[in-house]
């Protein structure tokens, strides 16, 4: 977190800079699926929204690719791991939907953020593999006011703090979270590993999100974003608690 010499934070620029309350869930994903394509982002800024989730893993040859899922197999035209393959032979494969191949391709983080100077990224690091590459990626394009770096992992999380160093969003990895809730819940003040908590509303059939929570991190300076709302209900009743930003595969409604 970005802090002044008194030690009070500052809002780092991702979380309020342009519509940082709606993340577009892989771009506009519903509109144009799979999403994490550049069609998907084209059509998240038709509909009013700048800010992109989205996930990167690393290339046998070191590529930064924007990619979410663990194989290939489900939703493209190839099969195995990103990391099994080269990106000339990644550049070659098609999404698919509904087993039916696209004219939609896989892309390169550089390529995105290139493509889409006005808008804001939420990054997952997917695997151990990428840290080292996306960090190149995202220092090449002087990206720290615009990307938000996220990874589940707590190892990878904290890898990637360290190599960023100060002056970058990032959120909070999975335990980190845990943490939070608890704290939350024990009215301990939350502990401000990083500027954001990415979490659903609930988790086998226990609220997560509610005023509490919200307050918590509030008073530490921490956003609270919410994922993957796609219900309007749903996206005003979060509203009316405080978070500060919901993740959606729907960003036509949420704008």
């Amino acid at each position: 977190m970005n802090r002044r010499d008194d030690d009070t934070a500052i809002t780092h620029p991702f979380l309020r800079s342009g519509r940082s309350d709606v993340l577009g869930h892989r771009g506009a994903s519903h509109d144009r699926p799979p999403g994490n394509t550049m069609a998907a982002f084209r059509r998240l800024v038709e509909v009013g929204a700048d800010h992109i989730e989205t996930d990167v893993q690393a290339s046998a040859d070191g590529k930064v690719v924007i990619f979410h899922d663990e194989t290939l197999d489900d939703t493209t035209t190839g099969t195995g791991r990103i990391g099994e393959h080269s990106w000339e032979r990644l550049s070659t494969l098609r999404y698919c939907v509904d087993g039916v191949p696209t004219d939609d391709g896989l892309v390169l983080l550089d390529d995105a953020l290139a493509e889409f100077p006005g808008c804001c990224f939420n990054i997952d690091v997917k695997t151990d593999a990428t840290v080292g590459p996306a960090v190149e990626v995202l220092r090449a394009h002087d990206a720290s006011a615009r990307v938000c770096v996220a990874a589940f992992g707590w190892r990878r999380q904290r890898r990637l703090r360290r190599a960023l160093g100060s002056g970058w969003c990032t959120a909070f990895s999975k335990i980190e979270i845990v943490t939070v809730r608890v704290s939350a819940w024990l009215r301990l003040p939350v502990p401000a590993w990083g500027d954001v908590v990415q979490l659903p509303p609930s988790k086998n059939g226990v609220s997560v999100v509610d005023a509490r929570l919200v307050d918590a991190c509030h008073r530490r300076d921490v956003a609270v974003h919410v994922w993957t709302i796609n219900d309007p209900v749903e996206m005003a009743r979060l509203r009316a608690l405080g978070v500060d930003a919901i993740i959606t595969d729907r960003p036509d409604l949420a704008v």
